[in-house]
């Protein structure tokens, strides 16, 4: 009974957060945790070293490594089998229909965007989306929903 009064707090203040305009990840709950920096696997110091041993010991995989890494700084990703999905939005395209883009960055990933319909799902509480309405949100199952 606990844990289903405190979905339904959680729910209640993302509609009241909506409708007061504040969109997801605008507030930082925990800002001990917002202030710190990512963690990798190792130092940024080691990288200069940990290249050349890549491109010694495994020249054609560090090649692949740079391509993918420049396609993913480009937005460009493979995800279940698509090749160079773009997930950026091109109003200019014709393929992106409804006003649910709300003055967003559009040199941002946009992960509500379905690239391969060219559909977006809207920037609404989650509870509030259909999210197995293709008209609404494009493909479920398609990277990006």
């Amino acid at each position: 009974m606990r844990v289903r009064a405190g979905q339904e707090f959680h729910k209640q203040s993302d509609l009241l957060m909506h409708r007061m305009g504040v969109h997801a990840g605008a507030i930082r709950l925990n800002t001990d945790s917002a202030a710190r920096r990512g963690q990798f696997f190792f130092s940024a110091t080691e990288i200069p070293e940990r290249t050349v041993l890549l491109r010694k010991h495994l020249p054609d995989e560090a090649a692949e490594i740079l391509h993918d890494a420049d396609e993913i700084c480009a937005h460009r990703f493979r995800l279940l089998g698509y090749e160079h999905l773009e997930f950026t939005l091109d109003l200019g395209s014709g393929k992106f229909a409804g006003g649910n883009f709300r003055g967003d960055n559009l040199n941002d990933i946009d992960w509500h965007l379905d690239p391969v319909h060219g559909k977006r799902a809207p920037l609404d509480p989650w509870f509030k989306i259909p999210f197995l309405d293709f008209a609404v949100v494009g493909d479920h199952k398609s990277p990006g929903n």
